[in-house]
Order: C-alpha cells, then sequence, then structure tokens
C-alpha cells in the first residue's frame, strides 16, 4: 500500500510542477530567467521535490495564483537562503529558484490589489535578499583581498 501511496504522491509532485511551469510561463520576465543551460521545468520540478505540496482543489487542480505561489517559493527560498549561508554555494538550478522568488515578490510588491499576507511574504522575502546580497559581496571582497598582501 506505501508503494502505491509513493507512486501517487510522486505523481501529485509532477502536476504541481506542471502545473507551476504553466502559470510561471505567462511571466515574461520570470521566463526570462531560464536562458540559461537550467530550463523552467527543471526548476518547477525542483521547487515541488523541495517540500510539501500545497492542497488540491475540489476539481484535482492546484489552482497556482500569487498567494499560493508567493507561500511555496517563500518556503523553498528560506531552505536555500539557510543553505547558501551556511555553504556559499547554490547550484544553478537553486540559484534560479532564489532569483524567481525575488522576482515574484518584487511583483507582488508593486501590485496595488495585494492583500496584507502577501505584501508581508514579499517584504520578508526582499528583505532576506538585500541580506544575501551583501553577504555576497563581502565574500567576493574577501575572496578578491586573500591574494594581496
Amino acid at each position: 500500500m506505501s508503494v502505491i501511496h509513493s507512486i501517487a504522491h510522486q505523481w501529485d509532485k509532477a502536476e504541481f510542477a506542471h502545473q507551476l511551469e504553466r502559470y510561471i510561463a505567462s511571466n515574461r520576465d520570470a521566463m526570462r530567467l531560464f536562458i540559461g543551460a537550467t530550463g523552467c521545468q527543471t526548476v518547477c520540478h525542483l521547487i515541488a521535490a523541495m517540500g510539501e505540496l500545497p492542497p488540491k482543489s475540489e476539481e484535482g487542480n492546484f489552482n497556482i495564483t500569487l498567494p499560493l505561489l508567493l507561500n511555496v517559493l517563500l518556503q523553498r527560498f528560506l531552505l536555500l537562503y539557510v543553505k547558501e549561508v551556511q555553504h556559499q554555494s547554490l547550484t544553478q538550478a537553486e540559484q534560479l529558484i532564489v532569483s524567481l522568488t525575488e522576482l515574484i515578490a518584487q511583483q507582488a510588491s508593486q501590485q496595488s490589489e495585494v492583500d496584507a499576507e502577501v505584501q508581508s511574504k514579499s517584504h520578508i522575502i526582499l528583505s532576506a535578499m538585500e541580506k544575501l546580497v551583501k553577504q555576497r559581496t563581502q565574500l567576493r571582497r574577501q575572496h578578491s583581498n586573500m591574494g594581496r598582501c
């Protein structure tokens, strides 16, 4: 029985990744992130694999909306934030998730009709990104100064 549940769960993750990919494909700015070696499909599957899936609707879809997407991305972003702070490295796909999360948070913060929860999550993401950028800059300076006396 557990094998059937595992297969069903993997199917749900694949379905979520597919619906997420369709949602992201409608965002022209987001699609500009995927011009490198790692494509949108790969990133969407990684997002689905990294954490718990949102609940399905009664129709069996995930009904991806901006609040749902921001919630999912925030969860993944926090994991990757900790990973980068502790290990100073992310894979290309992980870096794309961070970039996508920042972009979606920026877009959400610019919309006037979003609710307070979306604004709050956007603020959390953008504040954390500012700190991450400062840390990256500091690490680059340290590495570039290592060879100098």
